[in-house]
């Protein structure tokens, strides 16, 4: 996506933030599949295609994003002009140094354009 540009969150951010569609859809799931040997262990992923497409809500309630975004340590944004396009939250991990994507959402209209891609970059 041209002229897309990732930086930290501001508070002026936070409701264009809350306010994407952070759920979506999908028509295919990852089907696991344990393997037991003698010796070892395997997982085993595979794409399934689902009959029809299914509707996933995004696990935490967006509506919360004014009270907790000044809790993680990092909030990114994607923006593009003066939309915001998605935004990447980052809480501590448990070794030094580390850290773990606790949220991750992209407006619908903005998706499969490489704007997640460039968060997590």
């Amino acid at each position: 996506m041209d002229h897309l540009t990732v930086r930290q969150a501001i508070s002026s951010d936070i409701p264009d933030l809350a306010g994407l569609d952070h759920d979506y859809s999908s028509d295919h799931v990852w089907q696991m599949s344990v393997v037991r040997g003698p010796e070892e262990v395997g997982v085993v992923f595979r794409e399934v295609r689902l009959p029809r497409p299914m509707r996933v809500a995004y696990p935490r309630d967006p509506a919360r994003l004014p009270d907790e975004w000044t809790r993680w340590p990092a909030l990114l944004v994607a923006e593009a002009g003066e939309s915001r396009l998605g935004y990447l939250a980052i809480t501590l991990g448990p070794a030094a140094g580390a850290g773990w994507v606790s949220d991750l959402a992209v407006g619908s209209l903005h998706r499969r354009q490489g704007v997640g891609t460039q968060l997590l970059t």
